[in-house]
């Protein structure tokens, strides 16, 4: 039986239960790829805020590709950042957390000082790798991206040991389709991995939530900073450039599609894809 759907133009609206329904509606063109890479929406550790297991093993049933799954490293993320603010550090004479990092004062402080050397330097970085993976463990992620043996690309990782596509390349795809980008450091930030994987259906797995930017905020996630500060700007004054920019080099490199999942049980869902 059809499933019943909503479509406005490329973007269709459907509630479905399990991957068989949601493969109904799914685009043919998106599930002949030979890769599909997805990108969750795990920002946050938050209950109902980010994309969970269930969401994501929907869409993993439908295809039959090889898939990657990839996303970078957030400090919002970590078990310690709810629990005790997460490990501290000292600016100026001032002991502070990352917590801190993530507003106020702290976020015009990582304005100011974009450079994360002393994150990588004095073992924050190995400590969000263990939080990371507690995090997929205890969602049972690593799990599911066993079981459909899928490849997880953590964006930061990849960037800050250095594994990332040429600049000019970069630069030579995305500005021979949409032109110039504003922020010239967006083609600093590719994974080679992702690069060498261009052409694929690329999915924005997004969580609903109260902004109505559906996948394309998803996007944001493709940054390697865990603290995004300097990409939002004073007063969000670098927010919409970096916004616009990081999509045009992902839709410049990849055969974008967005799947935006709203869960009423472990059942039911409500997905949009745009």
């Amino acid at each position: 039986m059809p499933i019943p759907h909503l479509r406005f133009g490329q973007t269709t609206i459907a509630r479905v239960k399990g991957s068989g329904e949601l493969k109904q509606i799914m685009k043919d063109t998106l599930l002949e790829s030979e890769t599909v890479i997805i990108k969750p929406n795990w920002v946050t550790s938050e209950r109902a805020a980010f994309t969970n297991a269930d969401s994501l093993r929907t869409i993993l049933e439908c295809l039959d590709s090889r898939i990657v799954v990839t996303e970078s490293h957030m400090i919002a993320r970590t078990p310690s950042f709810f629990l005790d603010g997460g490990p501290s550090f000292t600016v100026g004479e001032k002991e502070v957390n990352w917590k801190w990092m993530s507003h106020g004062e702290g976020w015009k402080w990582l304005i100011d000082n974009p450079n994360m050397d002393w994150f990588k330097r004095k073992g924050h970085w190995d400590q969000i790798k263990k939080e990371d993976k507690a995090f997929l463990d205890e969602n049972g992620f690593t799990d599911l991206l066993k079981e459909f043996d899928v490849e997880y690309i953590n964006v930061t990782d990849e960037v800050w040991s250095g594994r990332i596509a040429t600049p000019d390349e970069v630069k030579k795809q995305v500005e021979l389709r949409f032109g110039p980008v504003k922020l010239q450091e967006v083609y600093d930030i590719i994974p080679k991995k992702l690069f060498d994987l261009r052409g694929s259906t690329f999915i924005s797995l997004a969580r609903m939530k109260m902004y109505a930017t559906f996948t394309l905020k998803n996007q944001f996630g493709m940054f390697p900073e865990p603290a995004r500060s300097w990409w939002h700007g004073t007063g969000e004054s670098r927010y919409l450039d970096s916004f616009i920019d990081i999509n045009r080099v992902y839709h410049s490199l990849f055969n974008m599609y967005g799947i935006c999942a709203t869960c009423r049980s472990a059942r039911s869902r409500q997905v949009c894809t745009l």
